[in-house]
């Protein structure tokens, strides 16, 4: 027989479970709260900028901090930065630019996922006007994604009228002459409205051997041509490091898919092939911590291994023609020495404010390709003899 007030009894626990389920579900899937982070460039830029997100972590610990970032450069921010990021987003570049299906589905999951409170553009500006006044993909981003407040550093001299400032309603000027970091914390200072250390953050990684082993590190490649070194002068520099220095164990060249050809080239004309080491293309950005934590002397151009090098105290010799003098190098007191054409010292050397502040956006009448390779080699001795 039927027993009304049991099932009834029943009915009334099942839609109580069901509420209770509904509620939890509703409770931990509402949108987040979130701040998001847009990459700034390069992974020396990245470098650069990563030592203030702990930061904005300590003001805004209830929020969900969102890094987007191109596909390349995801995993290491995974790995090293996970403290200060709750999320890392990554896309594909080349299919946002080129792609309206892609840009839609990848903006849709962005805004109707998050419920963004903060957007942070981390590249200046000014640098993200494309030709003619078109906009640049970034910018493109800052316009499409939805938040209530939209951060963007511009220079002093970028004018404020500037039509595409309109999709970002928390413009913050900074200085016009800074170093790379000193402009990175200047901005996050003014997001936080606080005072921020002048200590930079450290990549802490083991150390698996002793430096005593000598390996040494070849980066030859640069985001630009006009930061790169002429083949003939590495081949000379290669050559006389593998027949001349006994102490070197090995000699490690690292690099990107698109500089094989170019080491491939040295490697060719190199008399003693023993010591040497390829490895261009083949290790991923996220393990190159570990590779300088274990050298003994990194030789690159003035790229982000330098930077990335400069937060793993790795001892350093860097090439470099001089552009963007005091705005992405020299660090100061740190690990890395910085080897400049002879030129470019007598400008600095003959402390010219005006020339010197010249440089600081120019690069057109300085040359990488002017240090002797002599030089070079002399340097090398002093980490190496």
């Amino acid at each position: 027989m039927l027993n009304i007030k049991k099932e009834s009894e029943h009915l009334y626990i099942n839609i109580g479970k069901l509420t209770l389920k509904i509620g939890l579900y509703r409770l931990f899937h509402l949108k987040k709260r979130s701040i998001v982070i847009l990459e700034q460039g390069g992974f020396g830029d990245y470098i650069c900028c990563r030592h203030y997100f702990k930061y904005l972590k300590e003001k805004y610990r209830s929020y969900h901090i969102i890094y987007i970032c191109q596909d390349w450069t995801a995993q290491f921010s995974k790995i090293y930065d996970s403290n200060y990021i709750d999320e890392v987003i990554s896309f594909n570049r080349d299919k946002f630019k080129s792609e309206k299906l892609y840009r839609k589905l990848f903006l849709n999951y962005i805004n109707k996922t998050y419920n963004i409170e903060k957007y942070i553009h981390l590249t200046p500006f000014n640098i993200g006007i494309g030709k003619g006044g078109q906009l640049s993909w970034r910018i493109y981003l800052a316009k499409k994604i939805k938040a209530k407040e939209k951060y963007v550093p511009y220079m002093k001299y970028a004018d404020k009228r500037e039509p595409q400032l309109r999709f970002f309603n928390k413009p913050i000027n900074i200085d016009k002459y800074l170093f790379c970091t000193d402009a990175n914390k200047q901005f996050f200072e003014k997001i936080l409205n606080m005072q921020i250390g002048n200590d930079r953050e450290k990549i802490d990684v083991p150390a698996i051997y002793d430096r005593n082993i000598s390996n040494v590190i070849v980066s030859i490649g640069a985001s630009a041509d006009f930061k790169m070194f002429p083949i003939n002068k590495w081949i000379e520099i290669i050559n006389y490091l593998t027949s001349e220095f006994q102490t070197i164990d090995r000699i490690i060249f690292i690099g990107t898919k698109s500089e094989k050809k170019f080491v491939d080239e040295i490697l060719s004309k190199i008399n003693n092939l023993e010591k040497c080491l390829n490895l261009v293309g083949e290790i991923d950005i996220s393990a190159l911590p570990l590779f300088l934590k274990n050298t003994k002397l990194l030789i690159s151009m003035e790229s982000g291994n330098t930077h990335l090098a400069e937060s793993l105290n790795c001892p350093t010799l860097c090439l470099c023609g001089g552009f963007y003098y005091k705005k992405s190098q020299p660090y100061v007191d740190t690990c890395i020495e910085y080897l400049y054409p002879p030129k470019f010292m007598e400008i600095v050397n003959s402390n010219d404010k005006e020339k010197i502040k010249e440089i600081y956006f120019d690069y057109d009448t300085l040359s990488v390709k002017d240090i002797n390779s002599a030089d070079v080699i002399q340097a090398i001795k002093k980490y190496l003899v």
